[in-house]
């Protein structure tokens, strides 16, 4: 994973204090009969400069994408798909439930995400990834998965990585398709198109079940699909449990103080 680390803060206490201290300073002189300043001085020219401070850079607040409104009462579900891009092959299982999200991508003791739905704004995620290798788990807030270009919410993991962007600028052409035993509907990018051109991508979607049936996109000339293959209600609740839990002896740290670290 890319790691990147907090750009350092100016520490502003200093500061305040500071003012606080001048400005008594010179409340004193202008009322005390006994106290001259030296000729052509006044408190202002005689006074300690200040430090120059300045505010950190702050990210701005995000907006998270919209939930459907059906996004409470999905079915929980375990859904198989196969990734091919090029020569390559993969295959990831995703467990979903209204609250939480597995993601395994290759074999057992291949790196795990799991997603959870912020409690309070339910918009929001975060996000665990699991490194068997490092045994670590490296905790991503839902600031750091937008940044990090993973999700920019839970809409998106609810929707097993389709983007709310990426969906919304595609339209439905009226076709549609059975996969995995369920109905989809074909959505592209527009008429004019003839396949998928670089950087494009069309959908087979169920908004039923907020699930995708099968995505081909094109990137550097790459065509890559992603098709689902096996799909089930049943959800083993033990991959959803909390990280630290399952794997007790992993380190468990934020990915920014893990990237000053490594």
């Amino acid at each position: 994973m890319h790691q990147r680390t907090p750009a350092h803060r100016t520490s502003r206490p200093a500061a305040v204090l500071a003012v606080v201290v001048l400005t008594a300073g010179c409340d004193r002189a202008s009322t005390s009969g006994d106290d001259r300043f030296p000729s052509g001085t006044t408190a202002a020219t005689t006074a300690l400069p200040l430090p120059d401070y300045r505010a950190p850079d702050l990210e701005p607040l995000r907006v998270a994408p919209e939930l459907p409104a059906h996004a409470a009462g999905l079915p929980a579900l375990t859904v198989s798909y196969t990734r091919t891009a090029g020569a390559e092959v993969t295959r990831q299982v995703v467990s979903r439930t209204a609250t939480r999200v597995h993601v395994q991508t290759g074999p057992p003791g291949a790196p795990e995400w799991l997603f959870t739905r912020n409690p309070v704004d339910h918009r929001r995620a975060a996000g665990y990834f699991i490194d068997h290798r490092e045994r670590a788990v490296l905790v991503y807030d839902d600031t750091t998965l937008a940044r990090e270009g993973i999700a920019a919410g839970w809409r998106d993991v609810l929707a097993l990585g389709v983007s709310a962007d990426l969906l919304d600028g595609l339209k439905p052409t009226g076709a549609t398709a059975e996969i995995a035993g369920a109905t989809f509907a074909h959505q592209a990018a527009g008429d004019d198109d003839d396949g998928v051109a670089d950087g494009g991508a069309e959908v087979w979607w169920s908004d039923e079940l907020f699930v995708l049936g099968r995505m081909t996109s094109t990137a550097g000339g790459i065509v890559e699909t992603l098709e689902l293959t096996a799909m089930t209600t049943e959800v083993d609740p033990s991959l959803l449990a909390d990280p630290g839990a399952r794997y007790p002896h992993y380190l468990v740290e934020d990915l920014d103080d893990w990237g000053e670290e490594h």
